[in-house]
C-alpha cells in the first residue's frame, strides 16, 4: 500500500510547479501536515493529510457480521495556499486605519488566481501524484483571519 503522506508530499510538488508556471510563486514554508486544516502563521503552501477511506468500517462498527476490515484505500489530502492580504493600522493616539483599497483588491487578485491554479490542475497531474486517478474537489476560499487569506481544495486520492 502506497503512504498517503507520500501522495501528499508529490501533490505538494506538483502544486509549486504549477504555482511557477502561473508566474505565482509558491509561499517558501511548505510542508504535509495532519488535521483537517493547518496553522495559520505565515504565508505557506500545505497538504493535510485528513482522512483514510475505510470500506466496511461503518458495518464493523454497526455490528454487521464479524469480518476483516481492509485497509484504507483512498485518503482525502486537503491543499491549502494561504497568502498575507493588506491589514488595517492602529496609529499612536489608538485610532484604525483601514488598509488601502487598492491593495485590498490586488489581494483578491491574487487569491483568485492562486485558486486558478489549483482548479486548473488536470487528471494527468492528479494521476501522477497517486499513481491512479485521482478526484479533485472544488475550490474554495478561507479567511481572511489574522492578516491572513488563502485557497484551498481536497484531493481524494486512491492508495
Amino acid at each position: 500500500m502506497t503512504s498517503a503522506v507520500s501522495h501528499a508530499r508529490r501533490l505538494l510538488d506538483v502544486v509549486v510547479t504549477r504555482l511557477g508556471e502561473a508566474g505565482r510563486p509558491a509561499p517558501e514554508r511548505r510542508y504535509v501536515t495532519p488535521g483537517a486544516q493547518s496553522v495559520w502563521d505565515d504565508e505557506q503552501l500545505t497538504v493535510a493529510v485528513l482522512r483514510p477511506s475505510v470500506p466496511g468500517a461503518v458495518a464493523q462498527a454497526a455490528g454487521a457480521r464479524a469480518r476483516p476490515v481492509p485497509g484504507p484505500r483512498h485518503a482525502e489530502l486537503r491543499l491549502e495556499v494561504v497568502r498575507c492580504i493588506p491589514a488595517g493600522t492602529v496609529t499612536g493616539d489608538g485610532s484604525f486605519l483601514p488598509p488601502d483599497p487598492e491593495a485590498c483588491e490586488q489581494a483578491a487578485e491574487d487569491l483568485l488566481a492562486d485558486a486558478g491554479v489549483l482548479s486548473a490542475l488536470t487528471p494527468a497531474e492528479l494521476t501522477g501524484v497517486a499513481g491512479r486517478p485521482a478526484t479533485l474537489g472544488v475550490v474554495q476560499t478561507m479567511g481572511p483571519e489574522g492578516g491572513l487569506a488563502g485557497v484551498f481544495v481536497v484531493v481524494l486520492v486512491p492508495l
